[in-house]
């Protein structure tokens, strides 16, 4: 299975309701069985998509397997990573939808763009990564998608202003 990476952009004022939004809510459903009765089930459902169609705007979904944004915060400097300077919901929502969350404001945002820049990587820095994490590339092109990862996430903060706060997910 492919991990995803996506990202979305949405109004400051919008952030404790998008805890909420990531709270499973119960829906019963009725299900006929004969002529006059029928069995309720309930069900827990997630509304954050349906939130975040309405309130947020997405940006360009990562082409290439999320794995790479993991892989990207291990390369950076400790503790600069989109991960590492999350805002303190971001714990709530990844137990609630069962993927990495990071949301980011505008400071975090900024230094995570610092840190990219600072930190340009070249695809022997890469290749170099994976050999001493033992898990040496198999097709080297592979590299490439850490550095797309780094281009994406420096173009991604870019989109992070003072009104508007940033919601990086991997699963």
């Amino acid at each position: 299975m492919k991990l995803t990476a996506r990202f979305w952009t949405l109004e400051s004022a919008r952030r404790s309701g998008l805890v909420d939004a990531f709270k499973p809510v119960e829906h019963r459903l009725s299900e006929p069985r004969l002529k006059f009765f029928s069995r309720t089930r309930a069900q827990m459902i997630s509304p954050w998509p349906a939130y975040m169609a309405k309130h947020a705007q997405e940006e360009a979904e990562f082409p290439h397997s999320g794995v790479a944004f993991a892989d990207l915060e291990r390369l950076l400097p400790g503790g600069t990573g989109p991960f590492s300077l999350e805002l303190p919901e971001s714990a709530e929502l990844c137990a609630s939808c069962e993927a990495s969350v990071a949301l980011i404001d505008a400071v975090a945002a900024r230094a995570i763009n610092a840190t990219l820049a600072a930190t340009p990587l070249s695809h022997a820095d890469v290749v170099r990564f994976y050999q001493e994490d033992l898990r040496p590339l198999t097709n080297p092109r592979d590299a490439e998608f850490i550095l797309a990862a780094h281009r994406q996430l420096t173009m991604w903060c870019g989109k992070v202003t003072a009104g508007r706060i940033g919601m990086l997910m991997v699963g």
